[in-house]
């Protein structure tokens, strides 16, 4: 009896002694935030493989997680720090974390949301000893914005007439394609073909119409996998390469044909220096009549129109031939057409061009409740921009507007109401003047549907002597993707890329992957992109490894 007591004593010790050895190793595990139990997940709870798990301050202390999103980093040094987690398609999510005893198993739970969608333009200006000379912006491609055939209006009467035109073509698939390209007369007669054409994978393909023979005339563009197609004109004094203009436009894809479209004009030539040109193409092979209203900025009707598309050619309209120098224009076509609006600024009283802008007529597609601009500009004083921001009806019901002015880390500064839309009428905002953000974001939240531009405008500070403007068509949050592709930037020699990246409803942590023209990738970057910001970097930036020509996708 007194051995089984004995016996029976000693288990207890043993189980007392097993059972503070088990309390002070959970002890020490939750002391060491998620002990070897850490984990990153989506917000279903789903593990997430892949992740990259680090200490900010020591970044070379780091785990990748497992298929079921565990992880475990070794031998952090005791310290306070903060702890990332991220992964391709999430927002990344930083927690602090106190190590106390090194060297240790480190680690904390994670749960991370996935990443915003996003829109953003790409703006490039050319420099002369540091003054600007000439600028553009175009947004980045959208989903309508992607396909297989392409068609629109070129000129490269270079010596003639100072134009000079290149055509990008995209990859935006991974898989390259191959280009059938005709080249037509304004009347719709062919000219001229090139076949297989390659896009590498990757990559971009550059056409130069002029080689064509023809400079002066329509291409169409035809591909084997989906691609995006970009347009750039530039001016030249004639007999020089001294770019004074540049403009970039997305091709239409065919399938963004439409019968209405809608925009805003100036062609106070020589008042203001504004010349405007619209150009409507046939692109089914039909022809088309189309009829032209011109418009007051108060909605009401001052004259109407109606002229012939040929088959397969284009129509050019001067709205400044109506009589009414500034106002809206209104497209109505009997079959689906595309159309396109240059401005060209002059010096005042002149035909001497030095600068040119250009976008999409807007069609209803382009309508909606809630618009964006990524980003304006009203910085005259200090670096000569000045942001325009016009919104028009197109449903004949007028509107009444919110503007939301946001700082570009997407926080609110001011909110203004009731702002009306006339009925046919436009709207013309200046921001940047009056609400005393200079530069930052704008959200539009509207009552009826309506759609929108921004230009912007360089002048020489403290004057209003104009040197420079472009222009693009405002986003809407339909517009919005996971993926992005900027299909060509350009920092060498004059130029200067500029690309706004900005997320829509939410917070977004980008990868951007550089690639050269080939398809080569040259560099990879990560970004944080707070909720409703905009994130704004430069692609030719050579002092962080890139390339000064090149295209960059964001994921």
């Amino acid at each position: 009896m007194k051995i089984l007591e004995n016996i029976t004593g000693g288990y207890k010790k043993i189980a007392t002694g097993i059972a503070i050895i088990s309390i002070l190793a959970l002890m020490y595990i939750a002391l060491i935030p998620g002990g070897t139990l850490a984990a990153v997940v989506n917000m279903q709870g789903v593990g997430i493989e892949g992740a990259l798990v680090k200490i900010v301050e020591w970044p070379q202390y780091n785990a990748t997680t497992a298929p079921d999103g565990t992880y475990a980093i070794n031998e952090v040094p005791v310290g306070t720090y903060n702890i990332s987690a991220w992964a391709q398609g999430y927002v990344t999510n930083t927690s602090p974390i106190t190590v106390l005893a090194s060297p240790a198993v480190t680690g904390k739970d994670f749960i991370l949301s996935p990443n915003a969608k996003m829109v953003g333009i790409n703006w490039i200006t050319s420099y002369n000893n540091g003054i600007v000379t000439s600028t553009m912006a175009s947004q980045l491609p959208r989903s309508s914005d992607v396909g297989t055939e392409f068609s629109g209006q070129y000129d490269t009467r270079k010596d003639a007439a100072g134009y000079f035109t290149a055509i990008l073509v995209s990859d935006v698939s991974g898989t390259g394609a191959n280009l059938n390209i005709d080249f037509l007369q304004e009347d719709g007669t062919p000219y001229t073909s090139f076949t297989n054409q390659p896009v590498p994978v990757n990559g971009t393909y550059t056409l130069f119409p002029q080689d064509s023979g023809l400079l002066l005339g329509k291409v169409v563009i035809k591909s084997t996998n989906p691609v995006v197609a970009e347009k750039r004109i530039v001016v030249f004094p004639s007999g020089s390469w001294n770019a004074r203009g540049i403009m970039s436009i997305l091709m239409p894809e065919k399938s963004s044909a439409a019968t209405d479209f809608f925009g805003q004009y100036d062609s106070r030539k020589d008042t203001a220096g504004f010349f405007t040109v619209i150009l409507v193409s046939d692109v089914y092979g039909t022809g088309s009549n189309v009829t032209i209203n011109y418009l007051n900025d108060d909605g009401t009707l001052y004259s109407t129109e109606k002229q012939p598309i040929p088959k397969n050619g284009t129509y050019t309209i001067f709205p400044g031939n109506s009589g009414l120098l500034i106002g809206k224009v209104t497209i109505n076509s009997t079959y689906p057409v595309v159309a396109e609006k240059r401005i060209v600024t002059f010096t005042p009283g002149t035909w001497n061009a030095f600068d040119i802008m250009s976008d999409s007529m807007l069609t209803p597609s382009d309508a909606s409740k809630e618009l964006i601009v990524p980003i304006y500009d009203g910085r005259k004083d200090i670096l000569g921009w000045f942001s325009v921001v016009l919104l028009s009806d197109i449903y004949g019901t007028g509107a009444n507007v919110t503007i939301d002015y946001l700082y570009l880390n997407g926080t609110l500064y001011n909110r203004i109401e009731n702002m009306p839309v006339p009925i046919n009428g436009t709207l013309t905002l200046f921001p940047g003047f009056g609400e005393g953000l200079s530069n930052g974001k704008m959200l539009i939240h509207s009552d009826n549907p309506i759609v929108g531009e921004e230009r912007v405008v360089n002048y020489a500070p403290g004057t209003w002597n104009s040197r420079a403007i472009m222009s693009y068509n405002l986003l809407k949050e339909t517009d919005a993707l996971n993926n992005l592709v900027v299909p060509q930037y350009d920092s060498s020699g004059e130029w200067d890329a500029e690309v706004v990246v900005s997320a829509v409803n939410g917070a977004s942590s980008p990868v951007l992957d550089y690639f050269s023209g080939t398809g080569t990738l040259n560099h990879t970057e990560y970004y944080d992109i707070a909720a409703n910001g905009s994130y704004v970097f430069y692609p030719g930036d050579i002092t962080m490894g890139r390339l000064e020509v090149g295209k960059v996708t964001v994921k």
